[in-house]
């Protein structure tokens, strides 16, 4: 798995910070399915307030064609766009760097790069990554 990050400072004092997981599209997960679904996260930084105000979770699909092209893709080329999206939570509200953190970790939790990106920034329970396929 590859995380893709994109950071959005030309907003005056909202920042955009964007995740997408990718995975390899010769990965052997992909072989008995049509599609590809990634994991891809959206919040705002406001500069002003010192906290997120924004931060939302979806699944991005892809045809098999065009994810082999999307991963070949920087995510800041904004004319690149999913086959189909689902929104999987949205939460509008002042978050800490801490409770961000804490909350992109557990969306990601089975991805260790994340993680330990984050590690500095997680409540001490948050540390230890949760073994594959635990929930």
């Amino acid at each position: 798995m590859r995380p893709n990050f994109l950071l959005d400072v030309n907003q005056g004092n909202l920042k955009s910070v964007q995740i997408e997981e990718l995975v390899a599209p010769d990965s052997p997960y992909f072989i008995h399915s049509d599609t590809i679904k990634c994991a891809y996260l959206h919040s705002i930084w406001n500069d002003s307030e010192n906290r997120f105000i924004h931060l939302d979770g979806a699944v991005k699909e892809y045809s098999k064609q065009n994810y082999e092209k999307r991963y070949k893709t920087q995510m800041h080329r904004t004319d690149f766009k999913a086959d189909s999206y689902m929104k999987v939570f949205r939460i509008d509200a002042s978050l800490t760097v801490n409770e961000w953190a804490d909350l992109v970790s557990k969306y990601f939790y089975h991805d260790e790069l994340i993680v330990e990106y984050l590690s500095e920034l997680l409540s001490d329970t948050r540390r230890t990554i949760a073994p594959r396929g635990a929930n």
